[in-house]
């Protein structure tokens, strides 16, 4: 696989995996993507608060074998007290938020912050102007 076809989310859970947000923080900063990079901020917010969705990106990586591999190394090295974690998650939240994918760190704020996900769909109800 070429290195301008890497999965950059499912890179930037594995410089989290190993303990450098710093890179985890540039990988995921270096997607072009609003989308994209929305996307790869909550999976490593996801990785380090192990929420449920947290290694979605790394399963939809394009080469199935490379996908295991990320994937497997991530969960091996989750971290045993997330609540340790949540102070740097939090950071890859906002990031998360800031871009078109905001939603995607919907799981991780279920984790860290549960009112929040009512807020949000309080602002998502009366945007949309949907009635309850």
């Amino acid at each position: 696989m070429p290195p301008w076809e890497l999965p950059a989310a499912a890179v930037a859970v594995a410089h989290a995996a190993f303990g450098d947000l710093d890179a985890a923080r540039r990988c995921a900063n270096g997607l072009n993507v609003p989308h994209d990079r929305s996307a790869a901020f909550a999976d490593v917010a996801g990785y380090l608060t192990s929420a449920p969705a947290a290694l979605r990106s790394v399963s939809e990586s394009t080469s199935t074998a490379f996908a295991r591999t990320f994937r497997a190394l991530a969960q091996s090295q989750i971290p045993a007290d997330t609540a340790h974690t949540v102070q740097e998650a939090a950071s890859f939240v906002v990031d998360a938020l800031a871009d078109d994918g905001w939603y995607h760190v919907l799981p991780v704020l279920a984790r860290i912050e549960p009112a929040s996900v009512v807020r949000v769909r309080d602002i998502v109800f009366a945007h949309r102007q949907l009635g309850e």
